[in-house]
């Protein structure tokens, strides 16, 4: 039997479910967007994310505890509710999620870590060769890691990320009270002064603005930056296992209070920072805001490779859960071209190429398959990182096609990452895209047809209706604009 979370432990899971790349992007988001739209839209998205948190968690508790399907995650309640295609949906929208997820996290090692050891070893031959450091990194260290069958050990540096955020805030803060005049000094100098040269690592962005411009209302930029905003909170698909986690304590009322404090928590946090980088910067903040200070401060050298490693060992979760999303599509596929040739012998059809013995024996994929769709009660728990208890399904999953499909998933991210210094325009195509379906369509869709299952949702069917086609608008939206911008 496993351990029950707390609820405060499930807040903490929550947040580190949420923090990730997009804190280092934010600022460059609001200041593209305008102070004030910057705001109102960062506000807006931490309630819309909070409300369709809590809807599809209020639609698949009761189908649970009616007896009906115990759902353990997000596809299996779309399944329930929306049929075949709302899994198919949810399946192609989490690969695509957390996929990009990764080729961000590589670009910001490609960013980070070069410059990192440079500093730490005071040697220039690492930023002489980006792509190697980060091919070395990438095979030595993220892919033995991603090779794991289970994702649980690397829960135990969640802390680690957690007390990040804060050392990031802390940096920014010093380097804003210390520096001040210096990093930005177009803007902070004194008049009269002698102008100071730009000590700061802005090369690609050419001559920097750093009006902070508090009074603009907004620009025509923040539709293609919105996808930050949104990429900065989504994490539905953490939700179902952090709910389970709660075990006997795992209610509705109870997980609304959990996410709306981490939702608070976590807007604190990245706003906090994004204020600080924006008032230090202004209209010069990169994508990567890191590029905006000297790179041989130390205390910014530290908070590089801080959140370097925290990247590293995000990295393994993300491309679990893409693989783990690939694997059950692949094992659909089989379980269905199985049981087609199946019925087909048994309605004594002649298929020479094919025994019956083949069908039947094909234990692999057979057990991968009934590893996603085993009855209710065979269903193992799963943990706060989305892992089965003891890894139960992927232990079943034949070894050709684990290494298999971590290896290509893991070569492309690479190579997709080294091809692009853009962290801005990876940013908002995730979170427009599939993050819009992940936090907004799909939860509204659900909640819009819950009364197929017999569930009234929170605030009835306009609010999810609303979710709904403000998702499917700014899908479109953010999507257009980013490839225009780019």
């Amino acid at each position: 039997m496993t351990a029950e979370s707390s609820s405060a432990a499930a807040v903490f899971n929550l947040i580190n479910a949420i923090l990730g790349a997009g804190i280092i992007a934010l600022p460059y988001a609001w200041a593209q967007a305008g102070f004030v739209m910057g705001w109102i839209l960062f506000t807006f998205t931490a309630i819309v994310t909070s409300y369709t948190l809590e809807l599809v968690i209020w639609v698949a508790d009761p189908i649970c505890r009616n007896g009906t399907i115990n759902i353990v995650a997000y596809e299996e309640l779309a399944e329930a509710v929306l049929g075949i295609w709302g899994r198919r949906l949810v399946l192609i929208a989490q690969f695509l999620y957390a996929y990009g997820i990764t080729i961000s996290y590589v670009v910001i090692m490609h960013n980070e870590l070069p410059t990192a050891f440079g500093q730490l070893t005071h040697s220039n031959i690492f930023e002489d060769h980006k792509v190697y450091v980060v091919l070395i990194s990438s095979v030595g260290v993220l892919l033995p890691l991603s090779m794991l069958r289970s994702v649980a050990p690397l829960a135990k540096f969640s802390f680690f990320c957690f007390c990040t955020a804060f050392v990031l805030i802390g940096i920014v803060f010093y380097e804003r009270v210390t520096n001040y005049t210096q990093l930005c000094p177009e803007l902070n100098s004194a008049p009269g002064d002698e102008p100071l040269p730009p000590i700061f690592d802005d090369s690609d962005s050419g001559p920097v603005d750093c009006s902070t411009d508090f009074g603009n209302l907004g620009r025509l930029q923040l539709l293609e930056v919105y996808g930050i905003f949104v990429f900065t909170k989504a994490c539905h698909h953490t939700a179902f296992p952090i709910f389970r986690s709660l075990g006997s304590k795992a209610e509705p009322i109870r997980w609304k209070w959990i996410v709306r404090t981490a939702i608070f928590l976590c807007s604190l946090i990245t706003s906090g920072c994004a204020m600080v980088v924006y008032s230090t910067f202004g209209q010069g903040v990169h994508s990567d805001f890191f590029k905006n200070y000297w790179k041989d401060s130390v205390p910014v050298s530290i908070g590089r490779l801080m959140f370097a490693s925290v990247i590293m060992l995000g990295f393994p979760i993300q491309l679990f859960l893409s693989r783990e999303t690939l694997q059950i599509v692949i094992a659909n596929f089989m379980e269905a071209r199985e049981r087609k040739k199946y019925e087909l012998i048994s309605a004594g059809c002649d298929i020479e190429s094919i025994s019956e013995d083949e069908v039947i024996n094909n234990t692999d994929r057979n057990r991968l398959a009934a590893g996603r769709r085993s009855s209710a009660l065979d269903r193992p728990a799963l943990d706060e990182t989305g892992s089965a208890a003891g890894g139960a399904i992927r232990e079943e999953t034949p070894a050709l096609l684990h290494y298999g499909t971590t290896l290509i998933l893991f070569a492309s991210v690479v190579a997709i990452g080294l091809s692009t210094d853009s962290l801005s325009t990876v940013l908002s195509l995730v979170g427009g895209f599939d993050g819009s379906i992940i936090a907004f369509v799909l939860p509204g869709l659900i909640g819009y047809h819950a009364d197929r299952v017999g569930v009234k949702p929170p605030g009835g069917k306009i609010p999810a209706a609303f979710m709904a086609i403000f998702g499917i608008i700014t899908m479109g939206v953010t999507t257009v604009f980013t490839f225009v911008g780019v």
